[in-house]
């Protein structure tokens, strides 16, 4: 199923895209036997240092622009605009857990995540196993029932494996063990970035989303063209401390060197582009000579750079 279809969703109203400080109590939930022998075993959820704590919540934008020629201008453009991105939401939703937003402390990163070894898709067995163990580590933690998200790209396999089954009456998707579970096109892996988990459980989500805003900004009036731009803001809640994740959280590949092309590339393999001119200092070029006439790595900026063979220089070689 999607995010939205799992979460609980509001439209935003008031300061709502201020974020806020949300006491977590599942961080000071504790839950245990109390005539366990041996008492070691007696903890079910938390312990004696389980105490409520705050988490911050932050609202971001989502943004949709669309370029184009006055004089050829469809009289729909801005309706079509506000259709593709209600369209994206669940895309853009997705990555905002992936990834932190703002100040916000929701999202798989967070340090209060707990973070569960990966072992690979080698042995589908070993694997299925980690995802047991980060399920009952979910338990751990939080009272809720968990929804498990899985990336696109494995829930083929997890599906012939008959951890992830298709509801016949609703049409979504559930887990072996009755879990809600979400694989949004938001979890794929995102550029410039070490790939998304797998798979990772969360406490009950909430998301708040505002109504579509529209602006125009001309861009250029003697070619007649401008930009049509609407934005909507969002913010997730769900408790940092009940996030179990198969994996480390997405981090930046931070590009160290760049080989020759039109256009050339940065690398390591998915590595971020570099800013601009400046950054490009000790970024090592490959081949060290010269590069060749229209060789180029194309910068965040929107510029163009090339190696002489004894610095970088802008535009094409």
């Amino acid at each position: 199923m999607r995010l939205l279809d799992a979460a609980e969703v509001t439209t935003g109203t008031g300061n709502w895209n201020r974020g806020e400080s949300v006491d977590d109590r599942e961080a000071g939930l504790s839950i245990y036997l109390a005539d366990c022998d041996p008492d070691v075993l007696a903890d079910v959820i938390g312990d004696d240092g389980s105490i409520v704590c705050p988490y911050r919540t932050h609202a971001f934008p989502i943004v949709a622009t669309l370029r184009r020629n006055t004089r050829t201008q469809k009289a729909d453009d801005e309706t079509w605009l506000k259709t593709a991105l209600a369209e994206h939401n669940e895309m853009a939703l997705g990555m905002g857990l992936l990834v932190r937003q703002g100040l916000s402390d929701v999202w798989v990163g967070s340090p209060e995540a707990l973070e569960v070894t990966d072992p690979g898709l080698a042995d589908i067995d070993a694997f299925i196993q980690a995802i047991s163990e980060a399920r009952k580590a979910f338990f751990q933690r939080s009272a809720n029932r968990p929804i498990m998200h899985v990336h696109p790209d494995i829930a083929p396999k997890l599906r012939v494996a008959g951890v992830i089954t298709i509801n016949p009456q609703d049409g979504q998707d559930y887990s072996a063990w009755g879990d809600m579970v979400v694989i949004s096109e938001g979890y794929y892996d995102l550029p410039g970035m070490t790939g998304a988990p797998r798979v990772f459980f969360t406490g009950p989500i909430k998301i708040t989303i505002s109504e579509i805003n529209e602006e125009k900004v001309m861009l250029a009036i003697r070619a007649n063209r401008e930009e049509i731009q609407v934005t909507q803001e969002a913010l997730i809640e769900t408790s940092p401390r009940a996030i179990v994740r198969l994996g480390a959280a997405p981090s930046v590949i931070v590009a160290t060197g760049a080989t020759a092309g039109t256009p050339g590339a940065f690398t390591p393999t998915n590595a971020k582009a570099v800013g601009g001119l400046t950054e490009l200092t000790g970024i090592t070029a490959s081949p060290a000579t010269a590069w060749t006439t229209g060789q180029y790595v194309q910068l965040l900026d929107g510029t163009q750079a090339h190696w002489d063979g004894t610095q970088w220089v802008t535009g094409p070689a």
